[in-house]
């Protein structure tokens, strides 16, 4: 019996770790100036990586959607399916990609065998930096034999995380493009909000909208830098972004606004007591966000942050803005996606 446990340990063994270190030792027995370099991310590990990367792989959406934008042809593989808005944007031959699991969320599932088995230059990592990062990023690296990176990103460096990946894949001047036009959106919200007061707003999400997106949270940065997002964790006490709420929490709101999530069923503004009690809904101040291409703005950050916060601008204070809303939102998609339109009559 101990012999056949032997047996099989050393057969795992043997198939994770020549691979595990065949792209590390080619790497470390080169001139490291000889088409690898020394990246370090931002978990603090330097890692050894060829100076361009051809083949990558993803560890959730928020890198798929930035790789996508810069070098789609370098993406190996998809950490998540593409949502069905995203499908009539995604170009056909990305909609086959293999499907190869994010590391991160309540359903996270890497498959590893078939990682190793595309076996890509490296699987960039973009998001929060959490406490487990760096040893994360190690164990998978470990594993695999596959350069594992960390990127951090949030609202304030949305721009940069494209340059820097960009500069990665060998894509510079896509970034420069994408970089101009976040900077841009930003110059926009930074001109509107001069000229008006920020309105008081509610983000609902879930079908029955029993859902708010908590202010400062990691994913209500686009209603917070775009609006008075006035459901607080005083008032929700919970550490969930999105916490449920109760009919007693939610009279204690009186927003100017509420955006609904296209997740929420527009039925509901009619047959929820709640709601349909609000003043805020008797004076028809609420709006659903567009699907595409995600499913909520700034859920999570990134390309739809820029989304959100043009579609937020030109909802909230159309008054004020100084550009047409359609024709900015169109620019976004042709940059993003490379689609000049896509559905009929207007985004809006």
């Amino acid at each position: 019996m101990k012999s056949k446990t032997l047996i099989l340990t050393i057969c795992i063994a043997l198939i994770f770790t020549p691979l595990s270190c065949s792209k590390r030792d080619e790497a470390s027995n080169q001139d490291i100036k000889d088409g690898y370099m020394i990246f370090k991310d931002d978990s603090g590990r330097e890692v050894i990586l060829p100076k361009t990367l051809k083949k990558v792989a993803v560890s959730g959406r928020i890198s798929q959607g930035i790789v996508y934008t810069l070098s789609p042809d370098a993406l190996v593989g998809i950490a998540e399916p593409w949502l069905e808005s995203e499908k009539s944007i995604i170009k056909e031959k990305y909609l086959s990609l293999p499907l190869l699991g994010r590391i991160y969320g309540p359903d996270s599932r890497v498959n590893l065998e078939d990682l190793i088995k595309i076996s890509p230059d490296a699987v960039i990592d973009i998001g929060q930096l959490k406490p487990t990062s760096k040893e994360d990023m190690d164990r998978f690296t470990e594993t695999t034999g596959i350069p594992f990176i960390h990127l951090t990103m949030d609202e304030s460096n949305i721009a940069s995380i494209y340059r820097r990946v960009g500069a990665l894949l060998g894509a510079n001047s896509k970034a420069i493009e994408v970089e101009n036009y976040i900077n841009r959106t930003f110059t926009l919200r930074d001109e509107t909000l001069k000229h008006c007061e920020k309105k008081d707003v509610l983000f609902l999400s879930g079908r029955t909208a029993k859902r708010v997106f908590v202010k400062d949270s990691y994913f209500s940065s686009s209603i917070d830098m775009c609006s008075n997002n006035i459901a607080t964790t005083t008032v929700l006490d919970t550490r969930s972004y999105a916490p449920y709420y109760t009919e007693e929490e939610f009279f204690l709101y009186n927003p100017d606004v509420i955006i609904f999530s296209p997740l929420v069923d527009k039925e509901i503004v009619n047959t929820s007591p709640v709601l349909s009690n609000m003043d805020v809904i008797k004076r028809g101040a609420y709006y659903f966000f567009p699907h595409y291409p995600y499913e909520n703005m700034g859920f999570p950050p990134g390309s739809s942050e820029v989304l959100g916060i043009l579609w937020l601008l030109g909802t909230l204070y159309p008054q004020y803005v100084t550009f047409d809303l359609n024709d900015e939102l169109r620019t976004f998609y042709k940059i993003f996606f490379d689609v000049e339109t896509f559905g009929d009559g207007d985004i809006i």
